[in-house]
């Protein structure tokens, strides 16, 4: 029942490391002969994809200067001690100057200043990629950057 029914027993190295599973064996003889014992499974880990990738803040006044901080990427990840790289994936096509945004770090910032008369808002698509062994990503389009808040 465990092996099959995730909901019942998860296979989450995160959340259990080791199953134990009662196992019967029983044959069609006459007498019937059965035999019941125990086995351990011990899981091992696997890279889990990172998740929720978010932008905190996602506004940015007209006219200010390059390298303005607009806010800072953040992402889930269930394993421990990942380290993870955001990248620019996709800018707005309708952006007359492409590279209106640049990241360094965790952090998005302006690469040219934005005039609010030629855009109102820009549409950027982020990825997040974590460092394990086959590094596992998620991508996220943000819309509305460079809306003014009320």
């Amino acid at each position: 029942m465990c092996l099959n029914q995730l909901d019942v027993c998860p296979h989450d190295y995160e959340q259990m490391r080791l199953l134990v599973v009662r196992i019967l064996v029983e044959d069609s003889g006459e007498p019937q002969a059965s035999q019941k014992f125990w086995i351990e499974i011990k899981l091992t880990d696997e890279n889990d994809p990172p998740v929720n990738l978010e932008l905190d803040e996602n506004f940015v006044k007209e006219n200010s200067p390059i390298g303005t901080l607009i806010g800072s990427f953040s992402v889930q990840d269930e394993d421990l001690y990942q380290i993870h790289t955001y990248t620019i994936i996709n800018q707005s096509p309708l952006l007359t100057n492409k590279n209106v945004f640049v990241i360094e770090d965790n952090n998005l910032r302006l690469a040219q200043s934005p005039d609010y008369e030629q855009n109102q808002f820009y549409r950027i698509t982020v990825q997040a990629i974590d460092n394990g062994t086959i590094p596992k990503n998620v991508s996220r389009v943000l819309d509305n950057l460079n809306k003014n808040p009320k």
